[in-house]
């Protein structure tokens, strides 16, 4: 800690207060009043010099504060895909900013916003338990822009994600309007296969009788920019061909490396009892490829009418 004067007074002020000591000094040597009496003048005239330039005594501290980090989490359900290791590229994530923790909260003042379609302020790495993956997809355009924390932009931004965004704009402007140096952190597979997986699936556990199953999933497609992308909906029937009666389709005409997109179809309940429900996702082109051999094992449902 260091001590230190300061006056604000102007330089005006500081003419007055040398005319005086000057003053002061030829008066001094030149009165014949006694040597008590100009002490005592000589500190009423360094009083009158003290209230014109009204001196405030400082204290310094040095104090050393970590800069500050915002880490933007992709929470988009692309982030539901596997990962090696068996386990979410969410959860490859959050595993890695939980077992290096401690490094980065020794070197910054972390904090942690998840960004889909909005930006949802998380706070530091202890609260990671509570995140997870949402069911929209990551938009870069709508999130990112309100990302930064009241304080204003961080010293460094980290975005981890798989790559899979979805939405307009320019990426490279929309990571400049953060104000700070953004790092790349990727997760998920090291190897990027052609092909595709379901990263979601939802349908109820009944529906009543002459209503609708709806069936929601979750695409995801590499490797396929060009090609199109056909999901289909069937449901077991003795007397259909191959034993599957195709009750929805849908087209994705697939743009980019890699991209998600939704998918929502329906099957009649018409009948009583259970039914078995397949997905199956194909492509298309010159070269057809089977995308989501697997897609038939886990995704059948079970529907009660």
């Amino acid at each position: 800690m260091s001590w230190g004067l300061e006056s604000a007074a102007g330089p005006w002020t500081w003419t007055v207060v040398v005319l005086l000591a000057a003053a002061y000094y030829y008066h001094a040597s030149r009165s014949p009043a006694r040597r008590g009496l100009l002490i005592l003048r000589g500190l009423a005239a360094a009083a009158l010099a003290l209230a014109l330039l009204r001196p405030t005594v400082l204290s310094r501290e040095s104090r050393l504060a970590k800069p500050r980090l915002l880490i933007l989490l992709d929470a988009g359900h692309s982030m539901k895909g596997k990962a090696p290791g068996g386990v979410t590229r969410f959860a490859q994530a959050t595993a890695w900013l939980k077992k290096n923790r401690a490094a980065i909260t020794a070197r910054a003042a972390v904090s942690v916003t998840l960004v889909s379609d909005r930006a949802r302020p998380l706070g530091g790495l202890a609260k990671l338990d509570a995140a997870a993956p949402e069911g929209t997809a990551f938009r870069p355009d709508q999130s990112l822009r309100d990302a930064l924390p009241p304080e204003g932009p961080p010293a460094r931004v980290w975005l981890m994600t798989d790559g899979a965004a979805e939405g307009g704009g320019d990426l490279g402007r929309i990571l400049a309007g953060l104000g700070a140096p953004v790092d790349m952190i990727g997760t998920g597979p090291s190897r990027r296969e052609t092909g595709a997986a379901f990263l979601d699936l939802k349908a109820p556990d009944f529906a009543f009788l002459h209503g609708t199953i709806p069936v929601e999933a979750s695409v995801e497609a590499t490797g396929l920019a060009g090609r199109e992308a056909l999901v289909t909906l069937a449901r077991a029937d003795e007397n259909a061909p191959g034993g599957w009666r195709v009750t929805g389709r849908v087209t994705r005409r697939i743009n980019s490396d890699i991209e998600t997109f939704p998918v929502n179809l329906s099957a009649p309940a018409d009948t009583l009892g259970t039914a078995r429900m397949r997905l199956v996702a194909t492509g298309g082109g010159r070269s057809p490829i089977r995308l989501a051999r697997r897609a038939c094992a886990w995704s059948r449902r079970e529907a009660g009418v």
